[in-house]
């Protein structure tokens, strides 16, 4: 998602998320491995209730940075929970990688598939296959 300013159909829509003196306390920015920490003074946390992200503070003492949740960018399950903080008012918007898997591209998985069938029914002759079977002339 890309939070640009428009004068003219959404002035000042994303003014909490990019603005210097509003991002601190609505923004929390995800990398792997750290905790999720924001604030002014990165004193407020998100730890997990269950499935169910919620905002502490790590100020008074009743939590530290050891009890928020760690970003992990290979947990399906974590990015989708972080995916819904988006839509929840009284949480920080997460902005960062969510989640980043290796996996084969479709180029190789089909090349990789076209290998596997001429290994077991060899090259191929596209002029037999054409000429093979019931075949007609059209004059």
């Amino acid at each position: 998602e890309i939070y640009q300013n428009c004068n003219v159909f959404n002035d000042g829509a994303f003014f909490q998320f990019t603005e210097k003196e509003s991002k601190d306390e609505n923004v929390v920015f995800l990398e792997h491995g750290k905790p999720l920490v924001f604030g002014k003074e990165k004193e407020k946390g998100i730890k997990l209730d269950g499935f169910t992200p919620t905002v502490v503070s790590t100020k008074d003492g009743k939590y530290s940075v050891n009890d928020l949740l760690v970003h992990n960018e290979k947990d399906t399950t974590l990015s989708f929970i972080l995916a819904d903080m988006t839509m929840k008012p009284a949480l920080p918007r997460p902005v960062g990688i969510f989640l980043s898997l290796e996996r084969p591209t479709y180029d190789d998985m089909m090349t990789l598939q076209i290998d596997e069938a001429k290994k077991k029914r060899g090259e191929g002759d596209l002029e037999k296959l054409l000429n093979s079977g019931d075949t007609w002339m059209i004059n």
